[in-house]
């Protein structure tokens, strides 16, 4: 049996987030009279397109790449211009080409609705996980500290759990949104320290998009696997 196509719209709690987004753009734009064109230019079509790729990616759905893209591209630009070096190598490196393999896996793995085909862990995966994180956290840490780094162990956190994260994206697990609420809440406590209220209020509103996220993925795990065929 296969699924009717249904309409995409955005609901009540979607509108939400982007009003939200929309209201802090403009508190940006009001209170940042002596930044560049150009980095707050970058800053709020961070803040826009991060809103919309977690929204579209919470749904399911496979367009929310193109808004990841270019929000990795003018996010890179922000974290150079305040010397976050380690956030620009993430998303230059591992980001960007990430999001065009998720849009091709995606693509091979939805449903006629445009939905993707969602999964989740198994117990003995979900534990391999967790052990990951915590040597990959703890790895980092003692090489930022020799590097004479700040806030290693946040900055440690938010790294290696967005890592981890971002495969389970590929991969298609629902569990990719616990892990990113573990990156969300350390990179929130990292850009608390730059007082940048677009940054701020994306860094807020991502852990709440990652809750919304898992519920809607429960959702999804559970819905038939019917799927259009390839072309």
């Amino acid at each position: 049996m296969t699924q009717k196509n249904q309409k995409f719209h955005f609901n009540l709690l979607d509108w939400g987030f982007i009003a939200v987004a929309l209201i802090a753009a403009v508190y940006t734009l009001l209170t940042s009279s002596d930044a560049q064109p150009l980095y707050l230019a970058a800053t709020l079509i961070t803040l826009i397109t991060g809103v919309f790729y977690m929204i579209l990616g919470a749904k399911g759905r496979r367009s929310n790449f193109i808004f990841c893209i270019i929000n990795t591209l003018t996010f890179a630009f922000v974290a150079y211009a305040n010397q976050f070096y380690g956030s620009l190598a993430i998303n230059l490196l591992y980001y960007l080409p990430c999001s065009f393999i998720g849009f091709y896996l995606w693509g091979r793995n939805s449903r006629q609705n445009h939905e993707v085909i969602a999964r989740k862990l198994a117990l003995r995966q979900a534990i391999i996980i967790a052990v990951a994180l915590i040597i990959g956290t703890t790895g980092l840490k003692f090489a930022l500290d020799a590097l004479g780094g700040t806030s290693t162990f946040l900055d440690s956190l938010g790294t290696i759990s967005a890592i981890i994260a971002n495969l389970l994206v590929l991969a298609r697990y629902r569990e990719q949104w616990l892990v990113w609420m573990i990156s969300d809440l350390a990179q929130l406590a990292l850009w608390g320290f730059t007082g940048d209220p677009a940054m701020i209020a994306l860094r807020i509103l991502y852990p709440i998009t990652a809750i919304y996220g898992y519920i809607n993925w429960r959702k999804l795990v559970k819905s038939p696997k019917s799927k259009s065929p390839q072309k």
